[in-house]
């Protein structure tokens, strides 16, 4: 049996773009990997898109970064979701409960919610 800690790294603007992980070491260091690993493959500051009544195409828009990157270059937050002591079968099991429990709640939580949607006039 191996301690095990589970992590959700989340887009704050849209709770339905999330990324779960699972890691043996330090969740802390393991998400500042990840985060280096982002840095370093598409650099820190987000990619700026300037529309001049054309399509503007960027090779490295948010939309087409793969994983947790698309992630990682929105307005994000990530949680300690749980820390565990099992095997690895178990902790993978683990780690699909958590996903679908949290694409259950965005289901839901998206079906009950009125969105007051709002405007600035001036």
């Amino acid at each position: 049996m191996t301690n095990y800690s589970f992590f959700i790294i989340i887009d704050t603007n849209d709770p339905t773009s999330f990324h779960i992980e699972m890691t043996k070491m330090n969740y802390r260091l393991r998400f500042s990997a990840l985060k280096s690993n982002h840095i370093r493959k598409y650099g820190e500051n987000s990619p700026v898109e300037i529309h001049q009544r054309k399509t503007f195409v960027c090779d490295t828009c948010a939309s087409s970064l793969p994983g947790y990157h698309k992630i990682l270059r929105s307005n994000y937050t990530f949680y300690l979701l749980d820390k565990l002591n099992v095997t690895a079968e178990e902790a993978h099991e683990h780690k699909r409960h958590l996903i679908e429990a949290h694409i259950k709640f965005n289901v839901i939580n998206v079906a009950n919610s009125q969105h007051n949607k709002f405007t600035i006039s001036f």
